[in-house]
């Protein structure tokens, strides 16, 4: 029987993040223009959980790493995440305050 090297057997890791990114923004194209003003800002609104969810499983707790990859510094982690969280957030806000 042979051994499955194991690159191979983590082909496709963290693809559910962004296929989950995918379907909410298909679902926004699809939703915003068909509801009204204040609906919209509550579907922004409540997509950004997920998006925010989905980036904190990116960048904070990823699991798996290619063996010759070195994970930066938990500090570098999480500076990156508020950054993303913060643009993230601040886009979802400036359309709903607008």
């Amino acid at each position: 029987m042979k051994s499955v090297a194991s690159g191979k057997r983590q082909h496709g890791y963290l693809m559910e993040v962004p296929l989950m990114l995918m379907v909410i923004g298909i679902v926004l194209a699809i939703l915003l223009p068909r509801l009204s003003l204040p609906g919209r800002k509550v579907v922004v609104g409540l997509a950004v959980l997920p998006v925010l969810f989905g980036l904190y499983y990116m960048m904070i707790a990823p699991g798996w790493m290619p063996a010759g990859e070195r994970r930066p510094r938990a500090f570098w982690n999480w500076l990156m995440f508020a950054m993303a969280a913060l643009a993230v957030i601040a886009g979802a806000l400036f359309f709903i305050l607008a």
